[in-house]
């Protein structure tokens, strides 16, 4: 634990050491944020260095404290040509449209050079994708991943990815109702709800829409404020990644649960043609059946199971497209 003064080191001494081993330096938010970027970044580069902000003396944690550290030590950081050795990354957090609510992260456009503000709301908007789904099907089949994307991914992931985009698009517009509109807007929605909150009002899906019918007007003066468009680039940037991440897990469960508990020979869901000579079937047993019949008996277990196991996991392809993002400030 980085309780104490005494233990953290100076930013400038980290920076020293970076430049004698030809490192590079990335500072992150908090001691999760650690793993999260050394998992994106350190299967193909190695000479970059992540720490905390809070590990460097007279620092906290957060956002706030990396825009704050970055302001103080900017003529340091100029004086010593850093802009290809030090970055330092932030959350969005929705902040291009919620400006007025970050006016004490200081001057941000006099720190740009050192700055990389994460194009989505948070790094676990970065877990959902097609790669993500084709993993957890393959974890709740028999089926491999080849036989998976020939037969089933392209439907599934797009019907998944219709409710996804659907309910996260309008839950991310009811919290910039909130932040933004705090007179109008008096639903439950918000981006400060715990993850607890939004299970139980995402349990309840009829509250979702009575606040989408009751608040209209209000999501339209919002949608035509910021020209959004209902789509999974909104919903990455609007909706709290956590809770998008809590969204992608009871659609994934319930899909399954509703899509594959019989053979698929014998469904109409995904009018195709099973066309793998003889390979469909192990021990009578279709191989795209779901193989735990507990899933339907626990789902909100397996909903929480698989958000666990989500909130660590980048999908492949935006893992890689965020890597490139980070690698290519440094140049």
């Amino acid at each position: 634990m980085l309780n104490s003064e005494s233990k953290k080191v100076k930013l400038e001494a980290e920076i020293a050491r970076c430049k004698f081993k030809n490192k590079r330096l990335l500072i992150v938010e908090g001691l999760q944020d650690i793993k999260r970027y050394k998992d994106i970044i350190l299967k193909e580069n190695n000479n970059i260095v992540v720490k905390q902000i809070a590990s460097f003396q007279g620092q906290g944690k957060g956002c706030k404290s990396i825009t704050k550290c970055l302001n103080e030590k900017k003529d340091y950081l100029d004086k010593n040509m850093c802009g290809k050795i030090v970055k330092a990354i932030i959350d969005s957090d929705a902040k291009e449209y919620r400006k007025e609510c970050f006016l004490d992260l200081g001057d941000m456009k006099n720190i740009e050079k050192y700055l990389i503000v994460l194009d989505n709301y948070s790094i676990e908007s970065y877990v959902y994708g097609e790669n993500c789904i084709l993993n957890n099907l393959s974890f709740f089949m028999d089926a491999d991943k080849e036989q998976i994307k020939k037969v089933v991914l392209k439907e599934f992931f797009n019907k998944l990815n219709d409710k996804i985009i659907e309910d996260g698009y309008y839950i991310g517009i009811l919290c910039l109702c909130k932040e933004l509109k705090p007179d109008k807007y008096s639903g439950v929605f918000s981006y400060k709800c715990d993850i607890s909150n939004i299970k139980n009002y995402y349990k309840r899906k009829q509250k979702l829409k009575d606040e989408i019918q009751n608040f209209k007007e209000l999501i339209l003066e919002i949608e035509k404020k910021f020209d959004l468009k209902k789509d999974l680039y909104t919903v990455r940037k609007i909706l709290n990644g956590k809770h998008m991440l809590y969204i992608v897990s009871t659609e994934l469960i319930k899909s399954l649960s509703d899509s594959f508990t019989e053979d698929i020979c014998n469904t109409s869901l995904l009018e195709i043609a099973c066309s793998l000579d003889g390979e469909c079937s192990i021990d009578n047993k279709c191989i795209f059946k779901v193989n735990s019949t507990s899933m339907l008996k626990q789902q909100d277990a397996q909903v929480d199971n698989l958000y666990n196991q989500l909130i660590g996991n980048f999908d492949e392809e935006e893992r890689i497209k965020l890597r490139d993002n980070i690698i290519n400030k440094y140049i």
